[in-house]
């Protein structure tokens, strides 16, 4: 009798994160929420395999919650894998106005590499001596800010804040307006 991947997710999550299967009542149905994550999920990079499910569960408090698992098969090292997790669970939090648990199947060779989360509130410390590293904080900022659809006036507001936090060299913040501007201009 062959199994549906519906049917066997309980076990294989149970497998991978055996607290976080304590918490849920496996006696209550499961729903995988595939429209809902691909609206939000445009992955397109060419080379890595992603397996993403979100589901929503029933807690043994009985309430619903969404979790989103990662399984991504990788062959190295990647820095940007905590800020690409917080930003597909930004994304359906901003979306669907619900807290979304994220759990991710780390399937890299690498026994060193553990990503430990992502923490934008301390960019401004931390490329303080940087102003490299400080100038692709920033753009990275003003894209995602286009990506959620921010108003060009919202965003020029908003830098007005991050520009007396994160000042640039002046032909530096000169380059980064002329990019912005482009970006806008894309819009």
């Amino acid at each position: 009798m062959e199994r549906s991947p519906n049917s066997l997710f309980p076990r294989i999550f149970g497998l991978f994160f055996p607290l976080a299967y304590q918490a849920i009542n496996w006696t209550q149905p499961h729903t995988f929420l595939d429209q809902e994550l691909a609206q939000i999920v445009r992955d397109g990079e060419i080379g890595k395999r992603r397996i993403d499910r979100l589901v929503q569960v029933t807690t043994l408090n009985s309430t619903l919650e969404w979790v989103y698992i990662h399984i991504e098969v990788q062959s190295q090292v990647d820095s940007d894998f905590a800020e690409r997790l917080f930003t597909y669970n930004y994304r359906l939090y901003d979306r669907y106005h619900r807290p979304v648990a994220t759990l991710a199947v780390l399937a890299d060779e690498s026994l060193n590499w553990r990503p430990e989360g992502f923490s934008y509130n301390l960019l401004t410390q931390r490329t303080r001596k940087d102003v490299e590293a400080r100038y692709t904080a920033k753009w990275q900022l003003a894209k995602l800010l286009y990506e959620r659809d921010w108003g060009k006036q919202q965003i020029i507001d908003l830098f007005a804040v991050i520009d007396w936090l994160m000042t640039l060299p002046p032909e530096l913040e000169k380059q980064l307006w002329t990019s912005i501007s482009e970006l806008g201009s894309a819009e």
